[in-house]
């Protein structure tokens, strides 16, 4: 009996033959519809003016103290 809760070698390759066989395969990646573009999850830097930039220091700091 085979324990499809494993992930090995050859469970993988049993289910890529059975995909492979019967035609499955997954749809485009979507969000609400629309193509997905990046998986892109890395943080851009952004410019923050230094008023905003003082006033989300203080709060990440108020926030620990209160």
């Amino acid at each position: 009996m085979k324990d499809w809760f494993v992930v090995n070698a050859e469970n993988m390759v049993a289910v890529a033959e059975m995909f492979g066989r019967d035609g499955f395969g997954f749809p485009s990646p979507r969000c609400f519809g629309r193509p997905i573009r990046s998986f892109d999850l890395s943080l851009r830097s952004k410019k923050v003016h230094k008023g905003i930039q003082w006033k989300l220091v203080f709060n990440k700091i108020a926030s620990f103290l209160f």
